[in-house]
């Protein structure tokens, strides 16, 4: 696996991310919106993990 160019592919999604948290109520009222915004976060999170485990980091 080309680690450095994975790394690089997540970094770039720091600006799309950040707008994400900054502009969308993850915990919408209606049920179907909350499970899709949670589910995209799932999805994000287990594709940064499949490259590193970037909770090691904070340490």
């Amino acid at each position: 696996m080309d680690y450095t160019g994975a790394l690089k592919a997540l970094a770039s999604l720091k600006g799309p991310v950040d707008a994400f948290f900054d502009k969308v109520m993850v915990m919408d009222k209606d049920p179907r919106v909350r499970a899709n915004r949670i589910g995209f976060l799932g999805t994000l999170h287990r594709t940064m993990n499949r490259i590193a485990d970037l909770s090691k980091l904070a340490k």
